[in-house]
């Protein structure tokens, strides 16, 4: 795949719509990823984890339907702003209350909008939350939950709440016996440099799509420079994240060995049709 639109553009779907995953004739049987890091891990990192690799991502946004008046009687009004406060604080009661601590949920109200000045009351008010979810089980829930929350909350107050949501990224999750494949792939060409990542990222990707189809793994490179501070480095999607050039070669390096490693394995075995 030589995928555009990758960050909220949701390029993967894009190109499975096109027909991607059937332009060999049929679908493959084996789908390989590769995601850098300027910093957080080591330079040399090569690595993953097997099941939950990376969260969920799904955006609800929640518009709060009061009605506005002056601020010095707020008792001929209905005041949205309170009602929309309670259910920031109340999501995050949500997380520690209804959510296992062992399979972990991200709720985070990025945007809070009401009212253009300090002494009118607005008619309504508009939150946007990201959701993320290491479990599909827990991301059904953590949608459905919210939103109640939302609506009953708005309701307690004699208002209501408009729940537009988002479905963005589903978990990405990789098969262990591709993990144990790419694992030992690796380590013949890069002895040394495999590490397990330890625990999974609360970032989301849209090759989760193809992994939801296909058996496959994402797997991690360290893109700092040898001597490198991975721990103080400014990470991806900074205007001054760095990438070290070596990243190229060694992830062409990578993705050719898997391929070559896994169709020599399979021309060897009993399914020749087999693709990646």
């Amino acid at each position: 795949m030589f995928q555009s639109g990758e960050e909220g553009h949701d390029g993967a779907q894009h190109m499975i719509d096109e027909g991607l995953l059937e332009a060999a004739g049929r679908t493959p049987d084996h789908a390989y990823g590769l995601h850098v890091w300027a910093s957080r891990y080591p330079a040399g990192f090569i690595g993953t984890r097997p099941g939950a690799m990376m969260a969920s991502s799904d955006t609800v946004a929640i518009t709060i339907k009061g009605r506005g008046g002056h601020g010095s009687a707020p008792h001929e009004t209905l005041d949205p702003i309170p009602v929309a406060a309670e259910i920031i604080t109340q999501a995050q009661v949500l997380v520690t209350r209804e959510f296992n601590a062992f399979d972990p949920v991200v709720i985070s109200c990025g945007q809070v909008h009401s009212g253009h000045a300090a002494n009118v009351i607005n008619d309504d008010a508009f939150l946007e939350f990201t959701l993320r979810a290491f479990s599909p089980k827990n991301r059904e829930n953590l949608i459905l939950r919210l939103k109640a929350l939302a609506e009953d909350i708005a309701r307690a107050h004699r208002m209501e709440a408009e729940v537009h949501i988002t479905r963005l990224y589903p978990v990405t999750m990789n098969n262990a016996q591709e993990y144990e494949f790419a694992k030992n792939t690796v380590e013949t060409i890069f002895p040394g440099r495999w590490q397990l990542q330890e625990t999974p990222m609360a970032a989301a990707e849209d090759f989760s799509k193809v992994l939801e189809r296909i058996p496959g793994v994402f797997i991690g490179v360290s893109a700092v420079e040898a001597g490198g501070d991975h721990t103080s480095l400014p990470f991806n999607h900074s205007g001054e994240a760095q990438f070290s050039d070596q990243t190229v070669p060694d992830c062409a390096a990578i993705l050719a060995s898997l391929a070559y490693q896994r169709l020599t394995t399979t021309n060897t075995g009993t399914n020749p049709e087999t693709t990646t």
